[in-house]
């Protein structure tokens, strides 16, 4: 199994100001070649 990290950029407000802030969402490829998701981000908080 490889684990893969993809980084995702996303902009939250915060105080009047756009800071650019980094998540990394780790996935696990499988045998199969399917991703399996490790951890969830919960985009609703952010700001799209």
């Amino acid at each position: 199994k490889k684990n893969i990290m993809q980084e995702i950029t996303y902009k939250e407000k915060k105080n009047n100001k756009k800071e650019k802030k980094t998540i990394y969402e780790k996935y696990t490829l499988c045998e199969n070649n399917t991703i399996d998701r490790v951890q969830t981000i919960h985009l609703s908080l952010f700001e799209t």
